[in-house]
């Protein structure tokens, strides 16, 4: 499964994961200056995957994409995305 990456809009340091159906999979925050964890989505395919901490945003994208045997696409683009609470 492939992951669409998207910098979160309200949330500074957090980051929005969908399925290539715009489904959401999940989060990845950070929550101290090189640490991040991922959120999954409960009945996600990302349930079970280690929440972290993992030391970098592209070591916590690489632990998705082992997990997903799929790629994680990093996008700047939050347009379509709905808001966060």
């Amino acid at each position: 499964m492939d992951v669409n990456v998207t910098p979160a809009r309200t949330q500074r340091g957090t980051w929005i994961l969908s399925d290539l159906l715009r489904r959401p999979v999940g989060q990845i925050a950070q929550i101290l200056d090189g640490e991040f964890v991922i959120h999954p989505t409960q009945g996600s395919r990302l349930s079970g995957i280690k929440s972290g901490p993992y030391p970098s945003l592209d070591a916590a994208l690489s632990a998705i994409e082992t997990h997903t045997r799929g790629q994680c696409q990093l996008s700047s683009s939050n347009e379509d995305l709905p808001l966060e609470p």
